[in-house]
């Protein structure tokens, strides 16, 4: 699959990602030609001899979901795969419409994920364009409020400028959770949907989640967030590497300052120290005469007259 380059759809995942006050959205919307590339035709022909049979052998879709988990087609009929009976099935794909799904999400989300094995039933084919508008609308609304109002109309005519919407089938992705890219602990909602225009042999890829920026994952200690010693030693070594890896240079300088600070410390609180042992001893052991200040005063400027150059 080759990415399409698109300035108005970078403009709108620049805009896409949207912080709020209690999650944070990132969403990037990409254009991929089905013209395989030389790495989609070997994996093509893995697949094929995997998967045994045509390119056009049918496969079953599990049933759309909404964010509430029901589905629109409950009630509706299909023909089987081996299409000599209906049964309850709700959609079918090709195995060749498949693997461009396939495809798309491993051109989307590598190296980090590998979707080679993806099986059909993680994925869905949604009832009409207009119910996907709204499942998106409805998420981002919720939760960009505002902000996601004033881009909608863009992203949407943006969208279809690139497909043409209208002549599109619907695909999402919905896995279980191990499978699932946006599967992470303060996840808030995800979503991943494909709009394939056969005619034009392109697909768009809209993924979006939205997640809690606070955050913390489990340390395995609880909700109790103190640290050990070891953790806070663990963590100015964390640190320190990470300061000498970014500005090598500004790492000597950093720790030149600082050891030249701690030994004017030392250097301040050992003259102290000898100061005052010096006076308690000389103040126990000797007779010490009491000199008051103004005399002091008056012998300094006596000395000073004294020793003064003459013109």
């Amino acid at each position: 699959m080759k990415l399409l380059e698109n300035t108005h759809l970078e403009a709108i995942n620049s805009a896409l990602s949207i912080k709020t006050g209690d999650s944070k959205i990132i969403g990037r919307i990409e254009s991929y030609s089905c013209k395989m590339t030389a790495n989609d035709k070997q994996m093509y022909k893995r697949y094929n001899a995997e998967q045994g049979g045509t390119p056009h052998d049918l496969q079953a879709l599990s049933p759309p979901q909404t964010s509430l988990g029901t589905s629109p087609a409950q009630g509706c009929l299909s023909r089987s795969v081996s299409g000599d009976e209906e049964g309850p099935l709700c959609d079918t794909i090709s195995k060749k419409t498949l693997f461009y799904l396939i495809a798309t999400l491993n051109s989307t989300f590598n190296p980090d994920y590998d979707f080679s094995d993806a099986k059909s039933h993680e994925f869905s084919k949604e009832p009409s364009l207009q119910w996907v508008m709204n499942a998106v609308d409805g998420n981002l609304n919720a939760t960009a409020g505002d902000h996601y109002r004033s881009l909608r109309s863009a992203l949407w005519a943006a969208v279809d400028k690139e497909i043409s919407l209208h002549g599109c089938d619907i695909y999402s992705y919905n896995p279980d959770f191990a499978s699932d890219p946006f599967g992470e602990d303060g996840c808030l909602w995800s979503f991943n949907y494909f709009f394939y225009n056969k005619k034009l042999k392109r697909i768009v890829f809209f993924t979006c989640r939205a997640i809690n920026p606070l955050y913390v994952p489990d340390s395995g200690v609880g909700s109790d967030f103190a640290m050990d010693e070891d953790d806070e030693d663990d963590l100015v070594v964390k640190l320190t590497k990470l300061k000498i890896t970014s500005d090598p240079d500004g790492f000597i300088h950093w720790l030149i300052k600082s050891v030249l600070r701690t030994l004017n410390m030392l250097r301040f609180l050992i003259s102290l120290s000898i100061g005052v042992y010096a006076g308690i001893y000389i103040a126990q052991n000797y007779e010490v005469p009491r000199v008051e200040p103004t005399k002091v005063y008056q012998r300094v400027l006596q000395f000073l007259e004294e020793n003064k150059k003459k013109p």
